[in-house]
């Protein structure tokens, strides 16, 4: 059934809203994104944070490794250097 442009066809209801409460609605929903993003915003600065925090202690560890490997390396040396004397 061909209906006008801009007409409901027979049996359905068109949906009036009102544009105040369309607006509060999109006010509402930009607010609650904003409170939303911004939670997520910190959640992620702590993770970061979190992060930055292990990375220095990898860095030094891996510091301390390094010199221990090293110091083990210089007395397996000395050690064979002093036997074959």
């Amino acid at each position: 059934m061909n209906t006008p442009k801009g007409m409901p066809e027979m049996g359905k209801v068109s949906k009036i809203e009102n544009p105040s409460l369309t607006s509060a609605k999109q006010v509402y929903e930009q607010e609650r994104l904003a409170a939303e993003n911004k939670r997520l915003k910190r959640t992620i600065d702590e993770r970061l944070a979190d992060l930055r925090k292990i990375n220095k202690e990898v860095i030094e560890y891996k510091t301390y490794l390094i010199s221990a490997v090293v110091f083990i390396v210089f007395e397996a040396v000395l050690i064979a250097v002093l036997m074959l004397h």
